[in-house]
């Protein structure tokens, strides 16, 4: 029999090790976690994103990324402009301090993450992808039916129902 278990604490454990060298290296850059991944994201989409896409490509909260591109853009690293397109929306340009840690830090990074990617063999690769996209596909239900008020509500006890 599987060691199911067994295999989702390797699995849990292997994405802390990776998140913690992804915060090794926002440490040594001075970042905050959420400064690192605002950075990250117009990095690599070549210098210039929204709000929105970092929020989009980590799940990080609105005011999460505000409060980020804020101590950003006073230490310098970015600049917000108005998007031409709406004017309710700022575009996330990197300045001349930015640019300099893309190269410093960042795309240094992407190559290490590019080089490791290519050492696995492509069905790995696909296999990998693959199997976390599917392992989300059914964890997401599951967890939102555990936090859904009215049920959770139902099967705990007035001790338990403080955890959620």
């Amino acid at each position: 029999m599987e060691d199911i278990h067994g295999q989702l604490m390797e699995y849990n454990e292997l994405c802390k090790e990776t998140d913690a060298l992804y915060r090794q290296v926002a440490e040594c850059s001075e970042l905050s976690d959420a400064m690192f991944w605002v950075l990250y994201t117009v990095c690599a989409r070549k210098g210039s994103c929204s709000p929105k896409d970092v929020c989009d490509a980590w799940t990080m909260h609105k005011q999460t990324v505000h409060s980020a591109l804020k101590k950003l853009e006073s230490q310098g690293y970015i600049a917000l402009e108005t998007a031409p397109e709406d004017r309710r929306s700022k575009h996330i340009l990197l300045t001349e301090k930015g640019e300099r840690c893309r190269s410093t830090y960042f795309e240094p990074l992407f190559r290490a993450e590019e080089t490791a990617f290519a050492q696995m063999d492509r069905e790995h690769r696909t296999g990998l992808l693959r199997g976390c996209r599917a392992y989300l596909n059914e964890l997401r239900p599951a967890v939102e039916r555990l936090l859904a008020p009215a049920e959770t509500a139902d099967r705990l006890e007035e001790s338990e129902r403080k955890v959620f």
